[in-house]
């Protein structure tokens, strides 16, 4: 491999980007920074600190971009009225370009030559965090794991875990029912039970709100208020994001 000094990860502390991790620094005999943007998953953020810190990591960038997230990626998108196949809102995605440019302002930032992301050769995901890369930096190098290594599978995961000692917080043989994905917008899920369309979703799943079966039977009313298309304000309470165009 072509020698490089630095690359910015895009870093969740989760299995896969701690095993990237470690790989990027064995394969490509670089330095890592981490960036890691706080779009409101909330508790992952310090476990990835401290988690990247365990691991050597000198420079680890975790940003509050909630506020630009919702102004100029969310909200736009709601005036747009823009909806995959009719029914989903763009939760997962429309956070990706966002997270693309930090990597390139972070990679500028702390003069490295790459960035690199833990998106899976077979998702749309690399496709955005590339596309949205190369769009503000043509001259970046886009590295992709998944389209480099042979570790391509949980087994492999798990044994590169063991062989470098990377600390991971599932033990082999309890597999996570289901991957999740979670910002100020949505949690996604997919994996596991979920695959058979018969399948329930499970209780645990309830993170932000409960079940229809646990939910009050009487209605709760709120009254919301727009602005040039955007929410400024519920019950009468102002919020912070607005268009300000």
């Amino acid at each position: 491999m072509p020698k490089l000094n630095k690359v910015v990860l895009a870093y969740s502390g989760g299995l896969d980007t701690s095993v990237i991790l470690r790989w990027l620094q064995e394969t490509y005999d670089c330095e890592v920074v981490t960036y890691t943007a706080d779009l409101g998953q909330g508790e992952e953020l310090e476990p990835a600190r401290k988690k990247a810190e365990s691991m050597g990591v000198s420079e680890i960038f975790i940003d509050d971009v909630r506020e630009e997230f919702v102004a100029d990626f969310v909200f736009p998108m709601f005036r747009c009225n823009t909806v995959y196949e009719g029914e989903y809102l763009l939760g997962t995605s429309i956070a990706r370009p966002l997270i693309a440019k930090r990597l390139v302002e972070v990679a500028a930032e702390t003069q490295s030559e790459a960035i690199a992301h833990g998106a899976t050769g077979k998702g749309n995901d690399q496709v955005r965090f590339e596309l949205g890369a190369y769009a503000l930096d043509p001259a970046i190098r886009v590295i992709a794991p998944w389209r480099e290594w042979d570790l391509n599978s949980r087994d492999k995961l798990m044994e590169y875990c063991e062989m470098h000692n990377i600390p991971v917080e599932m033990k082999r043989g309890k597999k996570s029912p289901f991957s999740m994905d979670a910002n100020l917008l949505h949690i996604s899920y997919e994996g596991g039970n979920l695959e058979d369309p018969w399948s329930e979703a499970e209780d645990d799943m309830w993170r932000w709100t409960v079940s229809p079966e646990e939910a009050p039977d009487q209605p709760t009313y709120m009254t919301i208020s727009y602005e040039k298309g955007d929410i400024v304000a519920i019950d009468g309470t102002p919020m912070s994001c607005h268009c300000v165009n």
